[in-house]
């Protein structure tokens, strides 16, 4: 497996992977709830922003992640990597990917540079 690599989310490309950042929970959505006709169970999922001194993306939750983060948290992500959603850059934590909230603190965020924005070719 590739080494990982600490990065802001400013640095973040639509073939980043591997990656690890330390990130603020600025928004959350409402979970929702579906059955997968394709693994055959039902499944959680919301989306949330998040952000640090060098932009903000959005970022989807499944399942037990759900429940993990929260408005306001600092959480420690490793292992993530950007998938693009209709066009716009998203970041994940797959299967491999790890996450803990911990006790540092994030007082700026830059809210201007939503790297979620903008429109990449799929």
């Amino acid at each position: 497996m590739q080494e990982s690599t600490d990065v802001k989310i400013s640095q973040l490309t639509p073939e980043s992977r591997n990656v690890n950042l330390v990130v603020k929970v600025l928004e959350r959505s409402e979970a929702r709830e579906f059955y997968s006709q394709r693994s055959r169970r039902h499944l959680r999922v919301c989306d949330i922003t998040v952000g640090d001194e060098s932009g903000i993306i959005k970022m989807t939750l499944w399942n037990e992640q759900v429940n993990d983060f929260h408005v306001g948290d600092i959480v420690k992500i490793t292992n993530a990597y950007t998938v693009l959603f209709k066009g716009h850059m998203k970041l994940q934590i797959g299967k491999n990917g790890n996450y803990k909230t911990i006790s540092r603190e994030i007082t700026k965020v830059n809210l201007s540079n939503d790297m979620s924005e903008a429109t990449y070719q799929e």
